[in-house]
Protein backbone atom coordinates (compact mmCIF):
# COMPACT_ATOMS: atom_id res chain seq x y z
CA UNK A 1 0.00 0.00 0.00
CA UNK A 2 2.95 2.91 0.41
CA UNK A 3 4.13 1.54 -2.69
CA UNK A 4 1.04 2.47 -4.43
CA UNK A 5 0.17 5.76 -2.69
CA UNK A 6 3.90 6.68 -3.39
CA UNK A 7 3.42 6.06 -6.59
CA UNK A 8 0.40 8.51 -6.81
CA UNK A 9 2.52 11.22 -5.16
CA UNK A 10 4.89 11.24 -7.67
CA UNK A 11 2.35 11.79 -10.59
CA UNK A 12 1.11 14.37 -8.37
CA UNK A 13 5.02 15.95 -7.78
CA UNK A 14 5.43 15.77 -11.68
CA UNK A 15 1.87 17.75 -12.22
CA UNK A 16 4.19 19.91 -10.53
CA UNK A 17 0.66 21.23 -8.63
CA UNK A 18 0.95 22.92 -5.06
CA UNK A 19 -0.07 21.36 -1.66
CA UNK A 20 0.67 17.96 -2.70
CA UNK A 21 -0.46 16.42 0.84
CA UNK A 22 -3.78 17.87 1.09
CA UNK A 23 -4.30 16.98 -2.37
CA UNK A 24 -3.10 13.38 -1.64
CA UNK A 25 -5.70 13.21 1.16
CA UNK A 26 -8.36 13.86 -1.09
CA UNK A 27 -7.64 12.58 -3.87
CA UNK A 28 -5.65 9.18 -3.52
CA UNK A 29 -9.21 7.15 -2.81
CA UNK A 30 -10.86 7.86 -6.24
CA UNK A 31 -6.92 7.15 -8.04
CA UNK A 32 -6.66 3.87 -5.92
CA UNK A 33 -10.00 2.38 -7.03
CA UNK A 34 -9.27 3.51 -10.83
CA UNK A 35 -5.33 2.59 -11.10
CA UNK A 36 -6.24 -1.11 -9.30
CA UNK A 37 -9.15 -1.54 -11.44
CA UNK A 38 -7.00 -1.05 -14.20
CA UNK A 39 -4.39 -2.70 -13.47
CA UNK A 40 -7.03 -6.10 -12.53
CA UNK A 41 -8.12 -5.66 -15.85
CA UNK A 42 -5.15 -5.62 -17.82
CA UNK A 43 -2.36 -7.15 -15.47
CA UNK A 44 -4.45 -9.26 -13.13
CA UNK A 45 -1.39 -11.28 -11.84
CA UNK A 46 0.09 -8.06 -10.44
CA UNK A 47 -2.94 -7.39 -8.00
CA UNK A 48 -3.74 -9.60 -4.69
CA UNK A 49 -7.33 -10.32 -4.33
CA UNK A 50 -7.20 -8.56 -0.98
CA UNK A 51 -5.61 -5.15 -2.68
CA UNK A 52 -8.95 -5.80 -5.26
CA UNK A 53 -11.01 -5.77 -2.86
CA UNK A 54 -9.61 -2.53 -0.56
CA UNK A 55 -9.87 -0.43 -3.78
CA UNK A 56 -13.60 -1.58 -4.10
CA UNK A 57 -14.44 0.61 -0.65
CA UNK A 58 -16.28 -0.44 2.30
CA UNK A 59 -19.45 -1.64 3.31
CA UNK A 60 -21.48 0.99 4.78
CA UNK A 61 -22.83 -1.39 7.48
CA UNK A 62 -19.82 -1.67 10.12
CA UNK A 63 -19.14 -4.02 13.25
CA UNK A 64 -18.54 -2.29 16.68
CA UNK A 65 -16.98 -4.60 19.36
CA UNK A 66 -15.80 -4.11 22.92
CA UNK A 67 -13.26 -6.01 23.14
CA UNK A 68 -10.35 -7.85 20.37
CA UNK A 69 -7.21 -9.24 20.10
CA UNK A 70 -4.47 -7.82 18.26
CA UNK A 71 -1.48 -10.33 17.26
CA UNK A 72 -2.38 -11.99 21.00
CA UNK A 73 -2.55 -8.58 22.68
CA UNK A 74 -6.11 -8.29 24.27
CA UNK A 75 -7.37 -4.71 24.23
CA UNK A 76 -11.08 -3.51 25.94
CA UNK A 77 -12.84 -0.45 25.34
CA UNK A 78 -13.22 1.89 28.24
CA UNK A 79 -16.91 1.55 28.71
CA UNK A 80 -16.26 -2.71 28.64
CA UNK A 81 -13.94 -2.59 32.00
CA UNK A 82 -15.97 0.78 33.59
CA UNK A 83 -16.83 -1.94 36.44
CA UNK A 84 -14.10 -4.00 36.00
CA UNK A 85 -10.57 -3.53 37.87
CA UNK A 86 -8.35 -4.80 35.11
CA UNK A 87 -7.31 -2.31 32.60
CA UNK A 88 -6.62 -3.25 28.91
CA UNK A 89 -7.63 0.07 27.18
CA UNK A 90 -4.21 1.94 27.15
CA UNK A 91 -3.17 3.03 23.75
CA UNK A 92 0.12 4.16 22.28
CA UNK A 93 0.82 5.05 18.87
CA UNK A 94 3.71 6.71 17.07
CA UNK A 95 3.23 9.55 15.27
CA UNK A 96 4.86 13.32 14.32
CA UNK A 97 3.50 16.73 16.09
CA UNK A 98 4.47 19.75 14.52
CA UNK A 99 7.10 18.01 12.31
CA UNK A 100 8.41 16.27 15.52
CA UNK A 101 8.27 12.39 16.44
CA UNK A 102 5.44 12.10 19.22
CA UNK A 103 4.38 9.32 21.22
CA UNK A 104 0.40 9.96 21.15
CA UNK A 105 -1.18 8.23 24.34
CA UNK A 106 -4.52 7.65 24.60
CA UNK A 107 -7.74 5.06 25.52
CA UNK A 108 -9.55 3.12 23.56
CA UNK A 109 -13.23 4.19 23.16
CA UNK A 110 -14.45 1.72 20.17
CA UNK A 111 -13.65 -1.36 18.01
CA UNK A 112 -14.68 -0.75 14.44
CA UNK A 113 -14.42 -3.94 11.75
CA UNK A 114 -14.91 -2.39 8.59
CA UNK A 115 -15.39 -4.99 5.29
CA UNK A 116 -14.13 -4.10 1.50
CA UNK A 117 -16.06 -6.30 -0.83
CA UNK A 118 -15.93 -6.29 -4.33
CA UNK A 119 -18.39 -8.03 -5.60
CA UNK A 120 -18.82 -10.54 -2.78
CA UNK A 121 -16.09 -12.47 -4.99
CA UNK A 122 -13.57 -11.40 -2.65
CA UNK A 123 -13.64 -10.22 1.11
CA UNK A 124 -11.57 -8.04 3.17
CA UNK A 125 -11.75 -6.60 7.01
CA UNK A 126 -9.86 -3.70 8.20
CA UNK A 127 -10.10 -3.47 11.96
CA UNK A 128 -10.16 0.54 13.29
CA UNK A 129 -9.58 1.85 16.75
CA UNK A 130 -11.26 4.87 17.70
CA UNK A 131 -9.49 6.75 20.46
CA UNK A 132 -9.16 9.70 22.40
CA UNK A 133 -5.49 11.39 23.12
CA UNK A 134 -4.41 12.56 25.83
CA UNK A 135 -3.14 16.53 25.37
CA UNK A 136 0.23 17.29 25.55
CA UNK A 137 0.00 20.89 24.43
CA UNK A 138 1.57 23.40 27.00
CA UNK A 139 3.81 23.67 29.53
CA UNK A 140 1.12 22.46 31.53
CA UNK A 141 0.31 19.31 30.08
CA UNK A 142 3.68 18.75 28.91
CA UNK A 143 5.37 14.88 29.42
CA UNK A 144 7.26 14.84 32.70
CA UNK A 145 10.26 11.99 32.66
CA UNK A 146 12.73 11.71 35.44
CA UNK A 147 14.53 9.07 33.74
CA UNK A 148 12.59 6.51 35.18
CA UNK A 149 8.92 7.13 35.17
CA UNK A 150 7.23 8.49 32.35
CA UNK A 151 3.72 10.79 33.16
CA UNK A 152 1.03 12.28 31.31
CA UNK A 153 -1.50 14.64 31.92
CA UNK A 154 -4.94 13.13 31.13
CA UNK A 155 -7.37 16.33 31.61
CA UNK A 156 -7.96 17.36 28.37
CA UNK A 157 -7.69 15.69 24.81
CA UNK A 158 -6.33 16.89 21.07
CA UNK A 159 -6.51 15.52 17.94
CA UNK A 160 -10.12 14.86 18.27
CA UNK A 161 -10.60 15.18 14.47
CA UNK A 162 -8.03 12.29 14.03
CA UNK A 163 -9.00 9.51 16.66
CA UNK A 164 -8.83 6.83 14.59
CA UNK A 165 -5.66 3.96 14.07
CA UNK A 166 -4.94 0.68 12.33
CA UNK A 167 -5.28 -1.79 15.10
CA UNK A 168 -2.20 -3.28 13.81
CA UNK A 169 -0.34 -0.07 14.73
CA UNK A 170 -1.48 0.25 18.36
CA UNK A 171 0.60 -0.73 21.41
CA UNK A 172 -0.49 -1.33 24.85
CA UNK A 173 0.13 0.72 27.91
CA UNK A 174 -1.00 0.79 31.39
CA UNK A 175 -1.89 4.14 33.12
CA UNK A 176 -1.41 4.02 36.82
CA UNK A 177 -2.01 6.76 39.19
CA UNK A 178 0.79 9.33 40.12
CA UNK A 179 0.58 10.25 43.72
CA UNK A 180 3.43 13.04 42.58
CA UNK A 181 2.53 15.15 40.59
CA UNK A 182 -1.44 14.78 41.20
CA UNK A 183 -5.11 14.03 40.45
CA UNK A 184 -4.73 14.38 36.80
CA UNK A 185 -1.53 12.73 36.43
CA UNK A 186 -0.67 8.97 35.42
CA UNK A 187 2.20 7.23 34.73
CA UNK A 188 2.88 5.36 31.80
CA UNK A 189 3.89 1.71 31.98
CA UNK A 190 4.47 -0.13 28.76
CA UNK A 191 3.43 -3.71 27.70
CA UNK A 192 6.16 -5.90 26.86
CA UNK A 193 4.65 -9.15 25.18
CA UNK A 194 6.84 -11.82 27.05
CA UNK A 195 5.00 -14.62 25.74
CA UNK A 196 1.36 -15.28 24.49
CA UNK A 197 -1.71 -17.42 25.88
CA UNK A 198 -5.46 -17.51 25.03
CA UNK A 199 -7.16 -18.01 28.05
CA UNK A 200 -10.70 -16.41 29.76
CA UNK A 201 -10.61 -13.14 31.11
CA UNK A 202 -10.72 -13.23 34.84
CA UNK A 203 -11.21 -10.19 37.42
CA UNK A 204 -7.76 -9.51 38.62
CA UNK A 205 -7.50 -7.50 42.43
CA UNK A 206 -4.87 -5.18 40.68
CA UNK A 207 -4.63 -2.45 37.64
CA UNK A 208 -1.66 -3.68 36.68
CA UNK A 209 -2.24 -6.83 34.41
CA UNK A 210 0.62 -8.54 32.84
CA UNK A 211 -1.36 -12.18 30.74
CA UNK A 212 -2.26 -11.46 27.01
CA UNK A 213 -4.91 -13.76 26.49
CA UNK A 214 -7.88 -13.01 24.56
CA UNK A 215 -11.59 -13.92 25.64
CA UNK A 216 -12.01 -15.15 21.80
CA UNK A 217 -14.46 -11.79 21.09
CA UNK A 218 -12.67 -10.93 18.15
CA UNK A 219 -9.31 -11.69 16.61
CA UNK A 220 -6.67 -9.52 14.80
CA UNK A 221 -3.56 -10.34 12.80
CA UNK A 222 -1.40 -8.32 10.83
CA UNK A 223 -1.21 -11.45 8.18
CA UNK A 224 -5.00 -12.90 8.29
CA UNK A 225 -7.83 -11.54 6.56
CA UNK A 226 -10.69 -12.58 8.30
CA UNK A 227 -13.39 -14.16 5.33
CA UNK A 228 -16.84 -13.47 5.78
CA UNK A 229 -19.78 -15.46 4.08
CA UNK A 230 -21.97 -12.64 3.53
CA UNK A 231 -22.34 -8.72 4.66
CA UNK A 232 -23.64 -9.05 8.39
CA UNK A 233 -25.32 -7.39 10.69
CA UNK A 234 -23.82 -4.98 13.64
CA UNK A 235 -22.94 -6.19 16.80
CA UNK A 236 -21.43 -4.86 19.55
CA UNK A 237 -20.51 -6.95 22.80
CA UNK A 238 -20.65 -5.84 25.94
CA UNK A 239 -20.07 -8.43 28.93
CA UNK A 240 -20.30 -11.47 27.05
CA UNK A 241 -23.84 -10.59 25.54
CA UNK A 242 -24.28 -9.60 21.64
CA UNK A 243 -26.86 -7.25 20.84
CA UNK A 244 -27.75 -5.50 17.32
CA UNK A 245 -26.97 -1.90 16.86
CA UNK A 246 -27.40 0.63 13.91
CA UNK A 247 -23.70 1.00 12.51
CA UNK A 248 -23.01 2.99 9.89
CA UNK A 249 -19.88 3.64 8.30
CA UNK A 250 -21.17 7.08 6.76
CA UNK A 251 -22.03 7.97 10.49
CA UNK A 252 -18.89 7.08 11.71
CA UNK A 253 -17.34 10.12 8.83
CA UNK A 254 -19.89 12.32 9.69
CA UNK A 255 -19.15 12.40 13.21
CA UNK A 256 -15.14 12.89 12.77
CA UNK A 257 -16.32 15.99 9.80
CA UNK A 258 -18.35 17.61 13.29
CA UNK A 259 -14.97 16.64 15.23
CA UNK A 260 -13.03 18.36 13.45
CA UNK A 261 -14.69 21.37 12.54
CA UNK A 262 -15.08 21.81 16.36
CA UNK A 263 -11.39 21.43 16.60
CA UNK A 264 -10.63 24.18 14.33
CA UNK A 265 -12.90 26.46 16.05
CA UNK A 266 -10.63 25.44 19.39
CA UNK A 267 -7.48 25.83 17.10
CA UNK A 268 -6.47 22.52 17.49
CA UNK A 269 -3.73 21.03 15.69
CA UNK A 270 -4.46 18.56 12.28
CA UNK A 271 -1.11 17.19 11.78
CA UNK A 272 -2.08 13.32 10.89
CA UNK A 273 -1.44 10.31 13.41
Amino acid sequence: MKYVCSEFREELEKEGGHDVDNRLEKEFPAWFRSHIKMLWKDNREEVSEGLYALSCRPDLRVRLWASCSVNGVRYNTTDRERHRQTQNSGVLVDGTHNGVPTEFYGQLKEIVELSYNSDLEFIRTVVLFRCEWFSQDGKARTIRDDGHFRSINIERFWYKSDSFILATQSRKVFYVQDTLHGENWRVVQKFEHRSMYDVNEKELTTVHQDETGSDHEFGVQDDVNDVLDEPAPVHRRLNGEKTTVGGNLQVLINSREELSENSDSEGCEDDTI
